[in-house]
């Protein structure tokens, strides 16, 4: 028998050995076949959309994001898959079989397996392809993504994980290089020294992880450290699963009372050593699962306040400024006015006299004047004397908002004005340098070449959001019929479309949440198959293990309730601490933006729970099965 038959026997004969394996590399090609799909469209390679747009960029990144990853992933699954068969492979050579027949068996072994799941999930790609374009065309607002037959995404995926296998397979066979028969043969039946945890690195751990998770619930801008309460939690996470949850587990080990409590020394004394032994694993999929729940709670919370934050922005749907002299102004006031009539929309109109500073672009409203409109707005009222200021808060952010609190006074012209404080609340679009003065001040800055007249006229109107697309075409005729001269510093003019900043807004966040929930699953998928192969790989112990305790007595309810306890503390630990950390990490992000993300984003974590859950009675209940069938008695 030549090795390729044997390879092709050992596949066929134990097809549930390389189950796990085959399965999860399945789901990531998949994905990755769904991405090019979209990216390689004819609508986006066409004359559609290019490849520099948000979407094609964004398709392109994650793309990229989910080869490198799935090269990481086939490492280490491989890597486990490889240290699970060291009895197979001692007995082989036992049998006269040579080091290089060896690593040629199995490199045609995982070959075959990476062949035959990319075979599988180009199938499968091809049969969800046409509902995965209906998703991303709705994502996008993209009409005509329709099926077609993707050739060229067929090609790239078959090269790109063609080489991610062929550049796994030797790098992980260096594993088994230098291992002797004896070595082989026993397999991870070794003999474990007692954990060592150290308990200056547990209070650490405490320290690190306090720091954390209350610094962002204190009243300071926790925004300056996020660096920092990064890093805490980062190094506070590891120290927790390599020393501090050790250390506890010890603990109740000297518990006499407790440990010698029926199954409690198993449980107990097991987990020392597994948490102990897979301290980077645990580690890895808390981050794993901490990036899934914070990319999928934040990008779900800013989609739902989308629309209050870009109507906080902008204070009028429509903002028309013109200069004076400006010869377009009545036509431009004309052509708003009967558009939003044709369209059926009331609008309430609002005009307000400025100054526009030549030199840095920033506006000066004297004191009447905003209040006039601030009523409208319901804006609180202002008073300034002459030498006072009041700032209007271009954005709403923790840091600028904190640098506008510093600042004592402001040079206006030849004026050197106190700040008086901060505005309630904008009249200009957000992004707009505005500064509120005393009515003589400003009357007499009117006079002065180096201020500029400009008139606003603000439209309001109930319903803007449903006219996105007129918004935004309006938006772009005003931009390619104006007069305005950039080069020469001419600007008689300026258009400010709430519907037009909206849809840009709304396709930037749709192409965020797009990347952000896809890659979420790849790596959702991929703390789920760590753990899959982690028990795969300690099977073969424990069923060894768990035999020869039944021989001292061990029923089957109690051999239930041990792994039942080890299983739910190596799954929800690692979720207790990603959720913890998810929500810090959302608490700081919000400190950051200036707005309340709340927690309901969060509420979606509720449903990756609920998969992870159901993925675990799954896990269980075929890991408890397959020790106790090999029991006599057990399943009796």
């Amino acid at each position: 028998m030549d090795l390729k038959k044997l390879a092709y026997n050992n596949i066929s004969r134990n097809f549930n050995a390389y189950l796990g394996y085959f399965l999860s590399c399945t789901i990531s090609i998949m994905i990755f076949f769904g991405f090019s799909v979209c990216l390689f469209h004819p609508l986006i390679t066409g004359a559609g959309i290019s490849k520099n747009s948000a979407m094609g960029s964004s398709l392109l990144i994650t793309s990229v994001v989910i080869a490198v990853f799935s090269l990481l992933f086939i490492i280490y699954s491989l890597g486990t898959f490889i240290k699970s068969r060291f009895r197979e492979f001692g007995t082989l050579l036992i049998l006269g079989m040579s080091d290089k027949q060896l690593k040629k068996l199995f490199f045609l072994e995982s070959l075959f397996i990476g062949v035959l799941s990319i075979i599988c999930a180009l199938v499968f790609g091809l049969i969800f392809s046409k509902p995965f374009l209906l998703i991303v065309s709705r994502a996008f607002s993209i009409n005509n993504l329709n099926m077609y037959f993707p050739i060229k995404s067929i090609i790239v995926t078959t090269i790109v994980f063609t080489l991610l296998f062929t550049i796994s397979i030797p790098f992980v066979m260096i594993t088994i290089k230098n291992k002797t028969i004896i070595e082989l043969l026993n397999g991870s039946k070794k003999p474990k020294n007692e954990p060592k945890t150290s308990i200056f690195l547990s209070i650490l751990t405490v320290v690190l992880l306090g720091i954390g998770y209350v610094v962002p619930f204190l009243n300071i801008n926790s925004g300056n450290l996020t660096y920092v309460l990064v890093a805490c939690i980062i190094f506070g996470t590891y120290f927790f699963f390599s020393q501090t949850l050790v250390w506890v587990l010890k603990k109740l080990k000297n518990n006499k009372n407790l440990y010698m409590n029926k199954t409690n020394l198993l449980w107990i004394s097991n987990l020392v050593y597994k948490i102990k032994d897979n301290s980077r694993l645990l580690f890895l999929m808390t981050t794993l699962l901490s990036i899934t729940l914070v990319s999928i709670a934040t990008l779900s919370s800013l989609v739902s306040i989308q629309l209050d934050e870009q109507r906080a922005a902008y204070p009028f749907v429509i903002n028309y400024q013109s200069a004076d002299g400006n010869p377009q102004e009545k036509d431009r006031l004309e052509l708003i006015e009967k558009t939003l009539t044709e369209d059926g929309f009331i609008y309430d109109k609002t005009s307000f006299n400025s100054l526009r500073v030549k030199d840095n672009g920033g506006y000066l409203v004297s004191q009447s004047e905003f209040n006039q409109v601030g009523q409208k707005l319901n804006l609180d009222n202002v008073s300034v004397t002459d030498d006072e200021v009041v700032i209007v808060p271009r954005y709403t952010d923790s840091s600028y908002m904190s640098s506008l609190n510093e600042l004592k006074t402001l040079q206006i012209g030849k004026f050197n004005l106190k700040v008086k404080g901060l505005a309630s609340g904008k009249i200009f679009p957000a992004g707009y340098k505005t500064y509120i003065i005393s009515d003589y001040l400003f009357k007499k800055l009117s006079n002065n070449p180096e201020y500029e007249k400009v008139t606003s006229f603000g439209y309001n109107f109930n319903g803007w959001e449903k006219s996105i697309e007129e918004g935004y075409n309006f938006n772009e005729h005003i931009k390619n019929t104006s007069k305005n001269n950039f080069e020469k510093g001419i600007l008689k003019e300026t258009y400010t479309d709430l519907r037009y900043y909206y849809k840009v807004s709304i396709d930037i966040t749709n192409t965020m949440n797009f990347m952000g929930i896809f890659m979420s699953i790849v790596f959702f998928i991929g703390s789920c198959s760590f753990l899959y192969f982690r028990f795969y790989t300690d099977l073969i112990y424990d069923k060894e293990k768990y035999k020869n305790l039944s021989k001292l007595g061990l029923s089957y309810k109690e051999l239930k309730k041990v792994l039942t306890i080890e299983i739910s503390s190596m799954f929800y630990i690692p979720y207790l601490v990603a959720f913890f950390n998810a929500t810090i990490s959302i608490i700081i992000f919000s400190k950051i933006k200036g707005f309340s993300l709340g927690l309901k984003g969060l509420s979606t974590s509720c449903i990756i729970l609920v998969i992870y859950s159901i993925y675990f009675v799954i896990l269980k209940n075929k890991y408890i099965k397959e020790i106790a069938k090999i029991i006599p008695g057990y399943l009796d």
